[in-house]
């Protein structure tokens, strides 16, 4: 909620607070969530332009939608590998900042209220989904 608005250039910052209140988090918890989510946006945001410029660049070269290259079909891979990094480095983060105890009592509000509903599929991009490639059986 918070992230989105951040993403989309709005104040988040109603938003936080009334995620601060919900999920009992101290002053100092807030501005820690507030640093580590804002760096994990940017940075994700960042993996995401440079995937959909792989994507444009397959596309310009591939208008019928035939197979991805090797070499491109790496950095895609690659960049979606940063991307999952870059995730899983901000709830360590997180994990680390808050102690386990706060961390599961924070996991467990986003889990239940914000989570909720969210679909966990790979997001679809900006130019559509990624070329696929076929699987190996």
């Amino acid at each position: 909620m918070a992230g989105t608005l951040q993403a989309k250039g709005r104040n988040s910052s109603g938003a936080l607070h009334e995620i601060k209140r919900q999920a009992g988090l101290t002053d100092a918890e807030e501005a820690t969530l507030t640093t580590i989510a804002t760096t994990c946006i940017a940075a994700f945001e960042a993996g995401e332009k440079s995937a959909n410029a792989i994507v444009t660049q397959f596309m310009s070269q591939n208008p019928n939608g035939t197979q991805m290259s090797a070499a491109l079909k790496q950095q895609y891979q690659a960049q979606k590998g940063q991307d999952l990094q870059t995730v899983l480095s901000a709830v360590q983060q997180l994990q680390t900042s808050f102690g386990q105890a706060r961390f599961q009592s924070l996991d467990n509000y986003v889990r239940t209220t914000i989570a909720k509903g969210v679909n966990t599929a790979p997001p679809v991009l900006k130019y559509g989904t990624p070329p696929q490639t076929p699987s190996k059986q």
